[in-house]
């Protein structure tokens, strides 16, 4: 139910007593918040039905030429993310076979740190868009920039998550590439940092050591490893580096190298090591973590995304109940002849025995 004032965008009737998704009793047209009215002068799309169901409340943010609504599922009454490549757009082909790509990586994964996909399709006037699930909270950019350096627990916490991620995505053979900020969504969860995550955009993915990373922005540059700066072939090691380069500027308030053109990255990794994080002795193997992360050759680094989520566990620094995020994956299981070594009890199958049989009386 609603429980704020819906108006109509055409004639201004205002009630409180309808649904959002309702329409004006006298034109019919569809009631909205004031929220989106506002939102509605600036961007048309704002305020539009897709198939009959989700309704585009506003605007969330722009990359690229695909545009990212906040929007209401009428049908289950969810929010939900609307992402839209209209047809004027500047690479609108190239963008609408990137969200299609990513489209059907989401059916294929179906992972707790990545959107859950609901619908898609293509309107009469050529706008194309996806309907994603599960997408709450603020950006990694927003988080950072309002509280500056994060506590490590909680920055290990977050960082294990996108591992996590990234170790779903390299199981099928994929490599993220183009890892920022802007696109991890944090809702925090408790008070002691255990952060659900997001990451909204995987449409960048490409084939581990076949294809190229996609051209990032210039804010994403300065997370992207030096060998996709130099347009080689993704390896899963590209993404070890990214997630060491986020956990840095998490850990420090700032990237690992300053920036002050597109191909400064490299320059300033090739000038020096990595800068000193500074934090406190207990800490210590936190900081070889992530300087191993930042290694400039990538057989340095750690080979996978789960051996860095291993180190980072033993840099956890236990305190009270605190206790770093499980992991996604299942435990190894051991080999067979690993399980037949293993120390029985003496007379343990004789008592398995006489308990059958007493069962059975």
């Amino acid at each position: 139910m609603s429980n704020r004032v819906l108006i109509c965008r055409r004639c201004g009737f205002a009630t409180s007593c309808r649904d959002l998704g309702d329409r004006c009793p006298t034109d019919g047209a569809l009631l909205l918040p004031r929220q989106s009215l506002v939102e509605g002068r600036r961007d048309p799309a704002v305020g539009r039905l897709l198939a009959g169901r989700f309704l585009t409340l506003g605007g969330l943010v722009r990359h690229d030429a695909v545009t990212v609504y906040r929007g209401r599922d009428l049908v289950t009454d969810e929010l939900v993310c609307i992402k839209t490549v209209p047809p004027y757009a500047v690479g609108a082909t190239e963008r609408v076979t990137r969200l299609t790509a990513e489209s059907r990586l989401l059916r294929q994964l179906q992972h707790a740190t990545l959107p859950r996909f609901v619908a898609g399709g293509r309107e009469d006037d050529g706008l194309v868009w996806t309907i994603q699930g599960g997408l709450r909270g603020v950006s990694l950019r927003a988080l950072l920039t309002e509280r500056g350096p994060l506590p490590p627990n909680r920055a290990i916490n977050i960082t294990l998550r996108v591992l996590a991620a990234l170790d779903r995505l390299h199981g099928c053979g994929r490599v993220h590439g183009d890892l920022q900020p802007e696109n991890i969504l944090i809702t925090p969860r408790g008070l002691r940092g255990n952060d659900e995550i997001r990451l909204i955009d995987v449409g960048s993915t490409a084939l581990a050591g076949v294809e190229r990373a996609s051209r990032s922005t210039d804010e994403g540059l300065r997370y992207q490893a030096p060998e996709l700066l130099a347009e080689q072939p993704v390896e899963v090691t590209a993404d070890v580096y990214t997630a060491g380069a986020l956990l840095f500027e998490m850990l420090t308030g700032r990237p690992p190298f300053g920036r002050r053109s597109a191909f400064e990255p490299v320059e300033a990794q090739r000038r020096g090591p990595v800068p000193s994080i500074g934090l406190p002795p207990e800490y210590r193997t936190l900081e070889g973590v992530v300087h191993r992360a930042l290694e400039e050759a990538p057989e340095r680094r750690w080979h996978q995304a789960r051996a860095m989520a291993i180190a980072l566990k033993a840099a956890f620094v236990t305190r009270g109940d605190e206790r770093p995020v499980k992991s996604s994956s299942p435990p190894p299981i051991p080999p067979p002849e690993a399980r037949a070594d293993l120390p029985t009890r003496p007379g343990g199958r004789a008592m398995h025995l006489l308990m059958g049989m007493a069962a059975f009386g």
